[in-house]
């Protein structure tokens, strides 16, 4: 009896050290509202949560996993440390990617000259390997003689290993992307040799770390764990590494330049990791009205969970307070990667004041008044001039506003305890007489111009809050709907040069947006009555000579024809009550464009694009660019004599809709186009069995 005893408490005494152990990670903060709090490594401000390890021990993150649902295992972490007392910041972005810690710059050498055989390199800083992670070398070299390339012996691998760029200017750690390969550079680290293959690269082929036959390259190179384990690698600093050299050619780099990070990634991306490393990024997204994201132990038991809902508004996150205990919050000025304790908490949001007067479009004077809907009232404060109304605005007091000329009239309630209200919107226009659609955008003049405002940085995406009211194109301009929105810069280098900015509204963004627009808003689209995006276009290279140029060419060559295009409208568009001038409203080639019209599932719809803007590089706006490289590299081994060639190519890219596009392309005489991999969209669903389909757009 006294044994069986010993082997209960024994068993309890086990039990309750393994959720100690598990107790002390706590999901302590999220936000589903990140507006401009915190950006990733891609300079997108994605919806995140914070993990804390509240105890006394370091805890490997190893197969610990993260969901939105309640299936252990949804997103499982790499081998990532985290320290007692130590947050970590996780991107709930879909963009599935595992963390790397910063690039630590171990040599820089402007003298280096390969030699045959194994040429050493001693590091000048010394880099610390955790024993758990993936190492990634990072190597930028620049050569101003145009000769070839040093020949390496080198192994195969079953991920992408490697990750190349090449050109000829020097600056070779500007490249932000490249190729892939499932083939690498043999290496030593210490006196540990990674990789016994016999694969040789010829004098014009990568990869080749000591590679000058464009003068300038950046490779990264990928070394699994448990390759550097078998090789008799050891946790600890790494002081030297050394390529094994078969051939070369007599030269002198003027750059040679090593960094190393560690790093949960098991196969490289086209994308080359930045200098200040990945964060880690779920699979999934948390959704804009707010989802519980739980955290599970390798045993697939729950042991923390946080409701991430913030509300209406942006830049506000909740989570505990104070750190680690179990009663939530909101918070106005999110922490993340550090303690809740110094915050001031919030309950929940003031509710926004009521105006008596709606927007619209009118011809004689009137007065609006402001009710506060809060108990205990607030204090009301507003402008009459777009801008966002805060402590330091007109206060209401009661007396009615007087309007007799176009207003922009902006509300919002303060309340001691609470989060302040969003703000209400509303555009009083005169004595206006358009034929077209009317759009009302109002949004604070910082979100336009100055150093932050987007239509003074036209080169740059910036996303910014906004206010939007669409009237009909009827005599009376009916109002049909008003909504906050997210508005940002779109276009191309000939639309964004002009001083009328092209830009685009969405609707249904998930931190800014209200969601989409409900209605027939084109006449081109009779069957569609959901919008969550315009765009609105000033006529790109042929601005104020045919602004309207494009969208008769697109209508024309896309109509009727086996291609996907972007129906549009004239509108007139007003910001903050002043005539901005008539724009082409578009749609926008987006997964709710694609589920309307084909029917696709959401989550396998791939959408890339490429233009001046990007640096002509084909990136993916929806899903991944890596199937649409696979594919034309299968189409790129297929014979064009070959009687079948059409029928093998159809299994990757539709034929019938790329004959009608080039067709289009091609009568349209598009210089704009082709050669330069500028402007393309190409798109691809479970609808299209997964093949690709071109879209025409700017012709």
């Amino acid at each position: 009896m006294q044994i069986i005893n010993i082997k209960i408490v024994l068993i309890a005494l086990l039990a309750l050290i393994a959720n100690q152990t598990f107790g002390q990670l706590v999901i302590n903060e999220g936000s589903n509202k990140n507006y401009s709090t915190i950006s990733d490594e891609d300079g997108d401000f994605e919806d995140w949560i914070e993990i804390y390890n509240s105890g006394s021990t370091a805890i490997d993150l190893f197969n610990y996993s993260l969901s939105d649902n309640s299936n252990p295992g949804e997103w499982a972490f790499p081998h990532q440390i985290v320290q007692p007392g130590q947050y970590i910041i996780v991107f709930c972005s879909g963009k599935d990617r595992f963390a790397s810690s910063s690039f630590t710059n171990v040599l820089s050498d402007s003298t280096f000259a390969p030699q045959i055989g194994w040429n050493p390199h001693y590091f000048t800083n010394p880099f610390y390997w955790d024993g758990v992670s993936n190492i990634i070398l990072n190597l930028c070299t620049y050569n101003p003689f145009y000769q070839c390339n040093t020949i390496h012996s080198q192994s195969a691998t079953t991920y992408n290993s490697a990750t190349i760029a090449l050109n000829y200017p020097n600056s070779a750690c500007g490249f932000s992307g490249g190729s892939n390969a499932q083939q690498r550079p043999n290496i030593r680290f210490n006196s540990s040799i990674v990789g016994t293959g016999i694969i040789q690269n010829g004098f014009y082929d990568y990869p080749s770390a000591y590679s000058n036959w464009y003068e300038g390259a950046r490779q990264q190179y990928l070394y699994t764990a448990s390759e550097l384990v078998s090789a008799g690698l050891s946790a600890g600093n790494i002081d030297s590494m050394a390529f094994d050299v078969i051939a070369t050619c007599p030269t002198n780099f003027q750059l040679f330049d090593i960094s190393l990070a560690n790093t949960g990634i098991n196969s490289l991306p086209s994308n080359f990791i930045t200098a200040n490393g990945n964060f880690n990024h779920t699979n999934f997204k948390i959704s804009s009205n707010g989802e519980t994201i739980k955290l599970y132990n390798p045993s697939n038991i729950q042991i923390s969970s946080l409701n991430v809902n913030c509300g209406p508004g942006y830049d506000v996150s909740a989570g505990r307070f104070p750190d680690a205990s179990v009663t939530i919050k909101k918070f106005s000025e999110p922490t993340p990667g550090l303690s809740n304790n110094g915050s001031i908490p919030a309950v929940n949001y003031a509710m926004a004041p009521v105006l008596s007067v709606s927007s619209g479009i009118y011809t004689s004077a009137f007065s609006v008044n402001i009710s506060d809907p809060n108990t205990p009232a607030a204090s009301i404060y507003y402008t009459l001039n777009g801008c966002d109304p805060d402590t330091n605005s007109i206060l209401w007091n009661g007396i009615p506003i007087s309007v007799s000329q176009t207003t922009i009239l902006r509300a919002r309630s303060f309340l001691n305890g609470y989060i302040p209200s969003t703000i209400t919107s509303a555009s009083y226009l005169f004595n206006l007489n358009h034929t077209t659609p009317i759009i009302s955008l109002i949004s604070d003049s910082l979100n336009l111009f100055g150093p932050t405002g987007m239509f003074d940085n036209p080169t740059l995406d910036l996303l910014k809050a906004s206010s939007i009211d669409y009237f009909d194109s009827t005599a009376n301009h009916n109002l049909l709907f008003s909504r906050r929105a997210g508005i940002i810069m779109d276009g191309g280098w000939g639309s964004r040069g002009n001083p009328q900015r092209p830009f685009r509204i969405k609707l249904d963004d998930g931190v800014l947006g209200q969601g989409p627009a409900i209605g027939t808003f084109l006449s081109d689209r009779p069957n569609r009555n959901q919008y969550s995006d315009f765009y609105l276009f000033n006529g790109g290279g042929v601005y104020m000579v045919l602004p309207f140029k494009d969208a008769v060419q697109v209508k024309m060559m896309g109509e009727g024809t086996n291609s996907y295009y972007a129906a549009s409208r004239p509108v007139s568009v007003y910001i903050n009550g002043e005539y901005w001038g008539l724009y082409d409203m578009k749609e926008k080639f987006n997964t709710e464009m694609f589920e309307i019209y084909d029917g696709a599932i959401e989550n396998t719809i791939d959408i890339l694009g490429s233009s001046a803007n990007y640096g002509f590089q084909l990136r993916a706006i929806e899903g991944n660019v890596e199937p649409f490289f696979e594919a034309n590299d299968s189409i790129s081994q297929i014979n064009p004599l070959d009687s079948n060639f059409w029928t093998q190519a159809d299994q990757y890219v539709d034929m019938i809709y790329y004959n009608d596009y080039i067709i289009a392309e091609l009568w349209m005489n598009n210089v704009d186009w082709g050669a330069n991999y500028n402007n393309i969209k190409i798109y691809r669903s479970n609808a299209t069995n997964y093949r690709w389909r071109y879209c025409l757009f700017d012709l």
